[in-house]
């Protein structure tokens, strides 16, 4: 038995800030972004069997029949996972004097991520899809 496993990442990241020009009142706004976004593809191979014994039939009839098994793959599956991450924030700054200043500032988080399964199982079990996302948020 011997695996093969093969991915594909991609990576997208970028940041936009304006600032004030400088005086007793300045600040500082902007925005980051990264979303990776990952594929993979993967497979078990008994370069051996065929699946077309006894036990092996066994399991695919106890299974509904749904399935069409590739010679010699034991386990295959194909997965699209993606991650994104968004950061908004605000500063600013009021000088008092050259030695005392007040400054205040927040920050809003957000992130996401996705995984699309197109298929993932056994030889005895029919390929099927599966899509779940989560996502979170926070201000500081």
């Amino acid at each position: 038995m011997y695996g093969r496993v093969a991915g594909v990442v991609r990576r997208f990241s970028n940041e936009a800030r304006l600032q004030s020009k400088p005086g007793p009142l300045h600040w500082t706004v902007g925005r980051i972004r990264k979303k990776p976004a990952i594929r993979t593809r993967g497979s078990s191979i008994c370069p051996t069997s065929t699946f077309s014994g006894a036990p092996a039939q066994e399991a695919i009839a106890n299974n509904g029949n749904m399935a069409m098994p590739v010679a010699g793959e034991y386990y295959s599956g194909f997965d699209t996972f993606e991650y994104s991450q968004a950061s908004e924030f605000g500063d600013v700054t009021f000088d008092l004097s050259d030695l005392w200043s007040i400054e205040g500032g927040a920050e809003h988080f957000h992130s996401g991520q996705s995984d699309a399964q197109q298929y993932a199982n056994y030889f005895y079990l029919p390929h099927v899809s599966a899509h779940r996302s989560a996502s979170s948020n926070k201000t500081i």
